[in-house]
């Protein structure tokens, strides 16, 4: 299983999609629960994505989280830890 965010850097304002990628379908849903820790951005400068499930038959899945405006052009890298990624 793998995880994957694009874009990256992420420009303040903009969504985050963030990719569960299986190395082979499943027989029944993944749920891949997530947890964010804040890195360069603080934790008021982006929403909550709690878990992305793969449904059964599939091998990737998407989730959105947002990111907040902070008013310049300026970019900023995040960095996530994705912790625990386990089959339910």
């Amino acid at each position: 299983m793998s995880l994957s965010a694009s874009p990256s850097p992420v420009v303040a304002g903009s969504a985050v999609t963030v990719t569960a990628t299986l190395s082979e379908a499943a027989d029944s849903d993944v749920t891949v629960p997530l947890t964010l820790t804040a890195g360069t951005a603080g934790t008021d400068d982006y929403g909550s994505l709690a878990s992305i499930t793969v449904s059964s038959g599939q091998t990737t899945a998407a989730g959105s989280l947002t990111t907040a405006a902070d008013g310049t052009r300026r970019t900023r890298r995040s960095r996530w830890c994705w912790a625990r990624c386990r089959r339910r």
